[in-house]
């Protein structure tokens, strides 16, 4: 009996040391190669599952084994990279994963279509800003009903204000148009020149900011056009000698906004302010 209990006493230690060892240790340690194919094994799984945060765990314990990882590693990578929004480390990682994978990888077409995927992106942030204008089939013309006119814009600029579409419209010619008094154009020169904006207050009357970059300090202008009374029918005319075109209010001989030669964008932006100065008379107050 006392030999039995002995015997318990015995397994019970043993027991105890078992378990303590499992606590301290977990498992039985494995080498490291093999533990590096258990984190990647988990993190395919959970890329599976869409849980991009375990996944970025996983891949953050192969990174601390200090050993080179395999090409799935680089794909899995690129992926949390994606959902962090940092497409220049994307690129890189998707280009390690094809370079290791070979055509034989599981995620190569997936990568090389992504990598021009983010090339595209690139490309089409490195044009230069070209101003969007409506096509004559679109309605840039003066023939063109106002509320067909109007439309079109908020659809070109996905608003659902009236008067916003209309005012971002112009703003965004206006942008394009800065006077230089050169052919060169480049973002240096309009910079320094001359440039307008417009907004409409509560009154509805358009104010016009003129921006002379052309001295320093820069100087500042604001103009108040009261729309009601007036006809909305603006002239505009363009002088290549002086390499510009001006716009002026009805029944003005004075000019109202100056740009650089462009006679097509000048009409545009005449046709835009003709559509917002019908449309205020129309929707406005005059108190």
């Amino acid at each position: 009996m006392k030999f039995l209990r002995f015997n318990l006493s015995c397994l019970c230690v043993f027991s105890l040391l078992v378990l303590s060892g499992f606590s301290t240790r977990g498992f039985c340690a494995l080498p490291a190669d093999v533990e590096q194919d258990r984190y990647l094994l988990a993190a395919k799984r959970y890329y599976d599952e869409q849980r991009l945060d375990r996944v970025n765990e996983y891949l953050g314990k192969i990174e601390a084994a200090n050993k080179k990882p395999p090409a799935l590693f680089y794909f899995l990578k690129s992926e949390v990279l994606a959902h962090k929004r940092l497409p220049a480390e994307q690129l890189k990682s998707l280009e390690k994963y094809v370079e290791l994978a070979g055509k034989e990888g599981e995620f190569y077409t997936k990568a090389l279509n992504t990598i021009t995927d983010i090339e595209d992106r690139r490309n089409q942030a490195a044009k230069p800003v070209v101003k969007p204008q409506l096509s004559a089939a679109d309605g840039a013309d003066s023939k063109v009903s106002q509320n067909e006119y109007i439309q079109r814009l908020q659809k070109l600029y996905l608003v659902d204000d009236e008067k916003i579409a209309l005012v971002t419209h112009i703003n965004t010619l206006l942008a394009t148009q800065s006077y230089t008094g050169s052919r060169m154009q480049n973002s240096a020169k309009q910079v320094a020149g001359i440039s307008y904006s417009i907004s409409v207050d509560s009154n509805q009357q358009i104010l016009t900011l003129k921006r002379d970059r052309s001295v320093l300090p820069e100087i500042l202008t604001t103009q108040a056009l009261n729309v009601f009374g007036k006809g909305p029918w603006l002239t505009h005319d363009c002088q290549y000698k002086q390499l510009q075109c001006t716009i002026r209010l009805p029944d003005s001989i004075d000019p109202w906004l100056v740009m650089n030669y462009d006679e097509k964008t000048a009409g545009e932006i005449a046709i835009a302010l003709e559509h917002l100065i019908r449309y205020l008379q129309k929707t406005g107050v005059t108190s």
